[in-house]
């Protein structure tokens, strides 16, 4: 293409050969061992109580990053230094929620089982996906702990509306694939939640922060159970973010 020096990708962006755009560290997996972070998307909408465009977000997010620089001014370094994969989009099915939930199980369980280094950064996709992926990390890496920034306590029953977004943590727990003492809910606000989903979360020991405790961010850090990095172990034990 060297005869042909201004014809560039459709959607290319402008390019600063003095700047390095958070997509430039980014690329397609090769199928090769996977060490440490790599994407992998999970574009599923369908299971959401509301209305929702949670199955764009992995698109537009990787979009976002070709116009975001990798280097923090505040941390005086670049984020990432190392290349990352992308392992693309988990394939979800047009109409059947449950057999999507089976892909997304299936997918991540097969990955992390072949790449036990990987660090997955899993962009979703509505809440629902929670239960597929935390279930699959569980089972490969053991006891769980996450912390989930939501509005919602997410432990809706199953009976009145299948495995939607809102019920990924009433499975997680009833199921017994987390303990509730690993659930970490920071955010959980005011009339947008039920006495008896407050009272199932309490039972099984949630730890649960409202948005008004949530905004006391220093504060309430001194009082979450695991107080090192996320996705760093303590006692072998895998953390995830779930929001």
């Amino acid at each position: 293409m060297d005869k042909y020096p201004f014809l560039r990708e459709a959607g290319s962006s402008f390019k600063d050969r003095d700047v390095t755009k958070m997509s430039d560290l980014i690329a397609t997996w090769d199928g090769q061992d996977i060490k440490g972070p790599a994407l992998i998307g999970v574009p599923l909408s369908k299971s959401s109580i509301s209305h929702s465009g949670a199955s764009f977000a992995p698109g537009t997010i990787r979009q976002a990053l070709k116009h975001s620089s990798a280097y923090s001014a505040e941390l005086g370094e670049h984020v990432v230094s190392e290349l990352l994969y992308d392992l693309g989009d988990i394939d979800i099915h047009v109409t059947d929620i449950v057999k999507s939930h089976h892909h997304i199980f299936q997918t991540m369980h097969a990955l992390l089982s072949d790449h036990p280094d990987w660090v997955p950064l899993i962009l979703g996709g509505d809440n629902s996906i929670s239960y597929s992926t935390i279930k699959a990390i569980a089972q490969t890496k053991g006891t769980t702990a996450v912390i989930q920034f939501d509005a919602h306590h997410d432990v809706r029953n199953t009976e009145d509306g299948g495995p939607t977004n809102g019920t990924p943590f009433r499975r997680l727990l009833d199921e017994e694939i987390i303990e509730g003492q690993h659930l970490i809910q920071l955010g959980i606000r005011e009339f947008s939640n039920s006495q008896a989903y407050e009272a199932y979360a309490k039972k099984h020991s949630v730890n649960i922060h409202t948005m008004e405790r949530s905004s006391l961010y220093h504060p309430l850090l001194s009082d979450l159970p695991f107080q090192k990095k996320c996705y760093k172990s303590e006692k072998n034990q895998p953390r995830g973010i779930s929001g």
